[in-house]
């Protein structure tokens, strides 16, 4: 007949619903003793079940409150199975039980009290099992508990104070859960704790000081709570700290300047914090550091010169803190594999040590300050896969033996730099490269080396000296991100060879020379213009020069008497701005404002007030302005409509809309000067302008901004009348000023853009607002 033990497991196996044949056809009740069972361990001599093991039967069903039956059980783990339902309250009366792992099952309601009465377990873990409520203050009975682990699940309120009192404790895993209120003082009495791990809750608060003090702690790992308060020098003190990790809390303060010396530090995160001060610079003495995170914070100083000898590093993340000074040489660093500094103020040059760190998969030392050339010896880096050194000084040429990175796929963002020459041939051995960005330098020569880049998804080469035809391949991006190509005036579209694309309509690009289009040819006044088009940059520049022989040959002299009150058009403009009231400026310069007058829905102003009074020859100066518009007639200048002097200032009338490019310009110079420049609030104030829609129109659709609404339409249609206000697209018949408009559509949407990194720098949008318009921009610099 079947023991006691065996009736009770065939009890329990009823109230599961399915079990694996070994337990179906195993368990049977013909057996004397269930001691060959599987997952079944008697006693040798009374042949009682002391332990249960079923780990990973994929059992469903209910544990059933018969488990208080089995009263020798030392060890029951029924972790990783699909078990439903409350763990029993019975299951407190196993009074000999020393190991309970419920881990990953699917329970419901929360931790038995009773728990805490089973003074011989040493081990409790129910992991991932889907527990609420609060942590029993009884756990703090188990004196014998060495080991504690309810992460994964969604206990709520706080940690009790009573865990205090397991003092055999080693291990407190309570991480990923809903607890909240500060860590208890009363921790720091666990004079045995090795691993504290409480990250991913809401815990507040500092972390008790007594923590601190505990000589044999390890790891510490507190990260994604809202913890606050400073480090304290106590933590230099434990030898055997070998972990923390406090990322994404509320820290601040300085960093103990010691902390790695007395101990064998091995991982350091304090990434999204407040931390200030430099970093401490012995943090790889003892040669076993992996891991350095301490990105997005405060820190200021040089890196340590002791991180470019730290053998063990993999791992270096210091981006978006005041780090200034030279990168550090990289003397022995085997077995590095990240770095990102993007963000900072380091300087120098990039060193060629860099070169040694072969084992290195991913490069960002974008948004710097670094100069010089890039190190050839960049190309030893066989396992590189991103490379970004993005918005710094760099110059020179873009090194040939970046063509020999062939596992470079994930991106190269060399943007925003003074690279010069001509994209090396090599680089189009990069068949596997999915992102290049070399915008915004100063290279030149065809793009024929990117037709061989057969995974390239995204390309951006805009504001270069690029000349000749787009490849055939990039056409399709071309057509697609228009403005991934501006800025380039030599480059044109190959019509036979761009696969449908219709050059005619495309106004973004101009056909090549003899291509085809629609057999139509450029007559000379056509390539006259083109002529005028590149060389009116040059001369303007030059214009200054000649307005005394312009002046000449014109047989007048520009002047006027001060304001006549009683003239109808002054009055007007008077009256519609308030007698130039400050909230109808829409611009201001060096010498003065430029005020928004509307006299009507189709008869819109700029009126540029000069004060005389604020630099000398004021007023002739302004006749000098004056004379050169009226006297050098072309279609990209602003027209003048009228013109007024008054004693201390004058005043002259342009066309709201062909300032409108000037004026934005300017805005984009007043703010690139400030300390913080938002480029998408710029690109909002952009969008803002052309539709005069509010960022948050009613017209718009439920949750869709300005910036989505534009978004939309423009890649639908490619149709500017569907964006731009009406008053605006009167002005669009000149073909020109068409264009204009759709540049600095352009230009707002690449200021939009969703992902941050891919966003110009204020000066990049200075620089392509020039190109939209040269002649201007150059001629009012100093407005």
């Amino acid at each position: 007949m079947l023991a006691a033990d065996g009736l009770t497991l065939l009890s329990l196996r009823r109230r599961w619903t399915s079990v694996p044949p070994s337990i179906a056809l195993g368990w049977n009740d013909s057996d004397s003793n269930p001691c060959s069972w599987k997952g079944i361990q008697c006693n040798n001599r009374t042949h009682n079940v002391i332990s249960l093991n079923l780990s990973g039967y994929a059992i469903s069903g209910q544990l059933g409150p018969e488990i208080a039956h089995l009263a020798h059980l030392q060890t029951l783990n029924l972790s990783k199975n699909n078990f439903s339902g409350t763990i029993p309250h019975s299951i407190t009366n196993c009074q000999k039980l020393g190991s309970l792992d419920l881990s990953y099952n699917a329970f419901s309601g929360g931790l038995p009290p009773g728990v805490g009465n089973c003074s011989n377990l040493y081990e409790l873990a129910i992991v991932h099992s889907n527990l609420t409520g609060n942590i029993p203050s009884s756990f703090g009975l188990l004196d014998k508990l060495s080991h504690l682990d309810l992460s994964e699940n969604r206990l709520s309120g706080r940690i009790p104070p009573e865990l205090g009192n397991c003092k055999s404790l080693t291990e407190l895993m309570l991480y990923t859960n809903q607890l909240e209120g500060e860590i208890p003082i009363e921790l720091g009495m666990l004079s045995e704790l090795q691993n504290l791990q409480l990250f991913e809750n809401r815990l507040t608060g500092e972390i008790p000081i007594s923590i601190w003090k505990i000589q044999s702690l390890r790891y510490v790992h507190l990260y994604n709570n809202s913890l606050s308060g400073k480090l304290p020098l106590e933590l230099t003190h434990l030898k055997h700290l070998k972990m923390i990790s406090l990322f994404t809390n509320k820290f601040f303060g300085v960093i103990p300047q010691s902390l790695g010396v007395n101990s064998s530090l091995e991982l350091l995160d304090l990434m999204y914090n407040q931390f200030t001060s430099q970093i401490p610079p012995n943090l790889c003495f003892r040669k076993r550091l992996r891991v350095l995170n301490l990105g997005n914070n405060h820190f200021h100083g040089r890196i340590p010169s002791d991180v470019g000898k730290c053998p063990t590093l993999q791992r270096m993340r210091l981006e978006h803190n005041n780090l200034l000074g030279v990168l550090p040489e990289f003397l022995d660093n085997p077995n590095l594999a990240y770095i990102n500094m993007t963000g900072n103020n380091i300087s120098g040059k990039i060193p060629s040590s860099l070169g040694n760190c072969t084992n290195l998969t991913s490069i960002d030392l974008s948004m710097n300050k670094l100069g010089g050339s890039i190190p050839p010896e960049l190309g030893n880096l066989v396992n590189l896969t991103r490379l970004s050194l993005a918005h710094n000084h760099l110059q020179g040429e873009i090194p040939s033996s970046i063509g020999t990175l062939k596992n470079l796929r994930y991106g190269l963002d060399l943007r925003s730099n003074g690279l010069i020459g001509h994209i090396p041939r090599e680089l189009g051995y990069l068949s596997s490269l999915q992102s290049l960005d070399i915008s915004s330098n100063s290279l030149t020569g065809s793009l024929d080396v990117l037709n061989g880049m057969q995974a390239l998804l995204e390309v951006n080469i805009s504001y270069n000296g690029f000349t000749g035809s787009i490849p055939e391949k990039l056409m399709v991006l071309a057509k697609r991100y228009p403005s991934s190509f501006l800025g380039n005036p030599g480059l044109c579209v190959n019509c036979p060879l761009s696969d449908g694309l219709n050059c005619v309509g495309n106004s973004n690009f101009r056909p090549c020379a003899g291509s085809s289009s629609g057999g139509k040819k450029l007559n000379k006044s056509e390539i006259a213009m083109m002529a005028l088009g590149l060389s009116l940059g040059v001369f303007l520049l030059l214009g200054f020069a000649c307005v005394f022989l312009l002046c000449r040959r014109k047989q007048h002299e520009v002047g006027r008497e001060p304001m006549d009150d009683d003239e109808p058009l002054l009055n007007q403009i008077m009256e519609a701005t308030e007698n130039l009231n400050d909230r109808y400026i829409v611009g201001k310069g060096a010498h003065g404002a430029v005020f928004k007058a509307e006299l009507g829905p189709t008869n819109v102003f700029a009126v540029k007030k000069l004060k005389f009074s604020d630099h000398e020859d004021g007023s002739r100066s302004m006749i000098r302005e004056i004379q050169f518009i009226e006297n050098v007639r072309h279609r990209n200048l602003v027209k003048v409509e009228d013109y007024w002097f008054r004693k201390d200032y004058g005043l002259i009338l342009y066309s709201l809309v062909r300032w409108f490019i000037l004026a934005l310009t300017e805005n984009a110079y007043m703010t690139v000067r400030g300390k913080e420049s938002d480029v998408y609030s710029y690109g909002v104030v952009l969008l803002e302008l052309m539709t005069k829609r509010k960022p948050s129109d009613s017209s718009f659709m439920e949750e869709v901004d300005i910036v989505g609404w534009v978004r939309s339409i423009w890649s639908e249609t490619q149709d500017i009348s569907a964006i731009v206000d009406s008053s605006l697209m009167e002005e669009t018949v000149d073909s020109n000023i068409a264009e204009q408009i759709i540049g600095v559509l352009l230009i707002a949407l690449r200021c939009t853009e969703k992902e941050p990194s891919s966003r110009p720098t204020m000066r990049d949008v200075v620089k392509q607002l020039q190109d939209v318009n040269p002649p201007q921009n150059s001629r009012y610099s100093k407005v």
